[in-house]
């Protein structure tokens, strides 16, 4: 009987062989792979193993060839047999990501403008996606665990953007930032321009009957969840006789459109954001809005520095100078 192997790598160790499995055959239902564990057609290293058992790393984890009929089960990481012809994938060849950080556990990159972070409605092309393909090409040892992005960015934000590398870097910094030990900067251009320096403080909902997550699709709400952001202007200008501003803004909550949808609500929305009640720019042009700087705890476990940034984009510097806007390009952390 033919077998096809896969091999554990060090982010399967201790997980159980059924979650394993579960990657492998992805939404086939697990009693067609435990009765299978059962009648020896699936073995580690080359012996039966019970459904509790816990992978080490360095497994050879062997199918039995004919259960892998669906035709994208070869592509799962580690496996020894070369993904399905045929497939449908976006091509990464001319794709290229400013890395600002990258280690064992984390990923930090400039995200371009224009390409969601998650596949979308309307956009092919995403940036989990390409990461997945990037890294079946790289052809990563690990099966149940697959590098990700670990937070969301707006598809026309633009900057620091942390993906997974391994299961420990993936724990340790999502719980960071729920726990709000990284602190996240932006820097967005205004229509109008904010007081110094403001603390907002709403609660925010999705717009009743929005479904598309198109346009306009946060709101205040009384019964909204918590948003608080930190406004402080560094500069301001003209834009075609209309004053705007540079903003910094730090967010304590990470709610969806949070920053738009708070300037928006105190007066100032991002310029070009149209959903929010601002002008639209030329040449389609949403809006201004960058992840500029992380702030990590100095006492993390994986090697981050305390301090990462990512410059403004090429077109955002290039509107601040038409705006005459006076910026020394510092962040007040």
């Amino acid at each position: 009987m033919e077998f096809r192997s896969f091999s554990a790598g060090p982010d399967d160790d201790g997980r159980r062989i059924g979650r394993i499995l579960k990657t492998i055959f992805k939404d086939t239902p697990g009693a067609r792979y435990q009765e299978a564990l059962r009648k020896k057609l699936i073995k580690v290293n080359g012996a039966r193993v019970p459904q509790d058992y816990r992978v080490k790393a360095g497994d050879s984890i062997s199918v039995a060839a004919f259960l892998l009929d669906r035709p994208d089960v070869s592509d799962a990481p580690g496996s020894s047999t070369p993904a399905a012809a045929g497939k449908a994938k976006t091509d990464i060849t001319n794709i290229k990501f400013k890395t600002i950080f990258r280690n064992e556990h984390i990923w930090l990159l400039d995200k371009p403008y224009g390409i969601p972070v998650q596949p979308s409605q309307g956009c092919a092309t995403s940036i989990a996606g390409i990461v997945a393909q990037m890294q079946a090409a790289a052809a990563r040892s690990s099966i149940a665990f697959t590098p990700a992005p670990l937070h969301r960015l707006d598809r026309y934000t633009t900057g620091l953007l942390a993906l997974s590398q391994s299961m420990e870097g993936a724990q340790w910094f999502s719980r960071a930032l729920q726990e709000h030990r990284i602190r996240k900067t932006y820097l967005g251009i205004t229509q109008g321009i904010p007081a110094r320096q403001q603390r907002w403080q709403d609660k925010l909902a999705a717009v009743p009957g929005s479904t598309r997550g198109a346009f306009h699709t946060v709101q205040a709400a009384p019964g909204g969840a918590p948003a608080v952001t930190e406004a402080l202007t560094l500069a301001s200008g003209t834009w075609h006789a209309m004053p705007v501003a540079l903003v910094q803004f730090r967010i304590e909550t990470g709610r969806k459109h949070q920053i738009r949808a708070q300037s928006a609500l105190h007066g100032c929305p991002l310029i070009g954001d149209s959903a929010y009640g601002a002008c639209s720019l030329p040449g389609g042009r949403a809006f201004f809005l960058h992840a500029a700087h992380l702030a990590v705890p100095a006492e993390n476990p994986l090697g981050l520095p305390e301090s990462i940034s990512a410059p403004i984009p090429a077109e955002f510097a290039h509107f601040l100078t038409s705006a005459l806007i006076k910026w020394d390009e510092q962040i007040i952390l």
